[in-house]
């Protein structure tokens, strides 16, 4: 096996690692990004209660 072959192989099991932690990274945005909204109007709405 060549050393060409090898560092192709290489980058094609990058590419995929790379896709599957930005799947990951987007998905706990939106995780982050939905409980930071949740907790603004909670405290909004104990303020606006008062």
């Amino acid at each position: 096996m060549s050393v060409e072959a090898k560092i192709d192989g290489h980058i094609d099991i990058c590419v995929v690692r790379y896709e599957m932690i930005n799947a990951r990274l987007k998905r706990l945005e939106h995780i982050v990004l939905a409980t930071a909204g949740f907790i603004i109007i909670l405290l909004l709405g104990l303020v606006l209660k008062s």
